[in-house]
C-alpha cells in the first residue's frame, strides 16, 4: 500500500482540521444559543460547560498544529520530514495529550448520558467507566512515553501497544454506550407506543436515529484510526486530526439535531404550552345530574406529572 509522506500527511491534516474548527465553531455557537434558552437545569449547565472545554480543547490542539507546522516547514534547518519524524517534541506530546484529553471529555459526557437514560443506574454504567479508566491510563502513558522516545517515531514497539489500547478502549466505550442508549430510548417509546396520539415514527424515533447516526460517525472515525496506526501508515495522522476536530463537531450535532427536530415535530399551541415547565397538578371534573330532586355528584381526580 502506498503510504504519504509524514510531512504531506501533516499538511493535509492540518487544511482539514482548520475547515473543521470553523464548523465545530458554528455549530458549538449554534448549540449554546438552544441551551441558554433552557437555563435552570443541571443537565442543561453540564451541557454548556461539556461543549465550551471540548471546544477549547480543539482549537488548543489546532493551534498546535499551526505551530508545528511552522516550526516544520519554516524554521526546521532539516525539513518538515525529519522535524515531524522525532515525537519526543514536546508540541507532540502536548498536542496528543490535548486529544487525549478531549477524547475523555467526550467519552466522559456519554457515559453521563448512559446513566441519566437508564434512571440513573450504576450498574449500567460499571463497565464504561472501567473502559474510560483504562483509556485514560494508556492514552496519558503515551503522553509520558513520547517525551522519552528520543528519536524514534509514533509506531516504535514500545509505544504502539498502549496508543492501541486506548483508540480500543475509546472505541469500545462508544459502541457500547450508543447501543445501550439507543436500546434503551426505543424500548421506552416502544412500550408508550399506544398512548401516542400521532401515527408514523415518533420525535423519541428520530431522536434516537439521530444519535444513532451522529456517534456512528465518530466511530467509524475511530475505527479508520485505528487500523491506519496499527498498519504503521503515515496517513493515520490525517485521521488523528480529523477525529479530534470531529469530537466537537459530533457533540453539537447531536444536541443541534436534536432539538431542531422537537421544533419541527411539535405543533405551535403545544410548544406555546411547554414554555412553562411542567409541574404535578390535580385534575377534578365534576358532572351533576338532576333526577327528581336527587341530586348526584361524581367525582374523578386524576394526577399528572410530567417533565422535560
Amino acid at each position: 500500500m502506498r503510504d504519504l509522506t509524514i510531512d504531506r500527511a501533516s499538511f493535509i491534516a492540518l487544511v482539514i482540521e482548520t475547515l473543521n474548527i470553523g464548523i465545530s465553531t458554528m455549530l458549538s455557537i449554534t448549540t449554546a444559543q438552544l441551551i441558554f434558552k433552557k437555563t435552570g437545569s443541571n443537565l442543561n449547565r453540564h451541557l454548556l460547560a461539556t461543549l465550551g472545554f471540548i471546544w477549547v480543547l480543539c482549537v488548543a490542539h489546532w493551534i498546535i498544529d499551526i505551530l508545528r507546522a511552522s516550526q516544520a516547514f519554516i524554521d526546521s534547518p532539516e525539513g518538515a520530514i525529519a522535524y515531524y519524524s522525532i515525537v519526543s517534541n514536546r508540541l507532540e506530546a502536548a498536542k496528543d495529550g490535548v486529544y487525549i484529553t478531549v477524547t475523555l471529555v467526550a467519552d466522559h459526557f456519554m457515559i453521563y448520558r448512559l446513566f441519566v437514560v437508564w434512571n440513573r443506574n450504576w450498574l449500567i454504567v460499571i463497565l464504561p467507566i472501567l473502559l474510560w479508566i483504562g483509556g485514560a491510563i494508556s492514552g496519558y502513558t503515551v503522553t509520558h512515553m513520547l517525551l522519552l522516545a528520543g528519536d524514534g517515531n509514533l509506531f516504535i514497539s514500545t509505544l504502539a501497544p498502549w496508543a492501541l489500547t486506548f483508540f480500543s478502549m475509546s472505541l469500545g466505550l462508544n459502541v457500547l454506550c450508543t447501543i445501550l442508549i439507543a436500546g434503551r430510548i426505543l424500548w421506552t417509546d416502544h412500550q408508550v407506543r399506544n398512548l401516542r396520539l400521532t401515527s408514523g415514527p415518533s420525535y423519541v424515533q428520530r431522536a434516537a436515529t439521530v444519535f444513532i447516526e451522529s456517534a456512528a460517525m465518530y466511530s467509524l472515525s475511530l475505527t479508520v484510526l485505528l487500523v491506519l496506526y496499527d498498519l504503521n501508515l503515515n496517513s493515520q495522522y490525517i485521521l488523528l486530526d480529523w477525529t479530534t476536530s470531529i469530537i466537537g463537531i459530533v457533540f453539537s450535532l447531536v444536541i443541534y439535531r436534536s432539538a431542531t427536530t422537537a421544533t419541527t415535530d411539535t405543533p405551535s399551541t403545544l410548544r406555546q404550552e411547554a414554555s412553562y415547565p411542567l409541574t404535578r397538578i390535580n385534575v377534578t371534573q365534576s358532572t351533576q345530574e338532576d333526577y327528581d330532586s336527587e341530586r348526584s355528584t361524581v367525582t374523578n381526580n386524576k394526577e399528572i406529572e410530567g417533565h422535560l
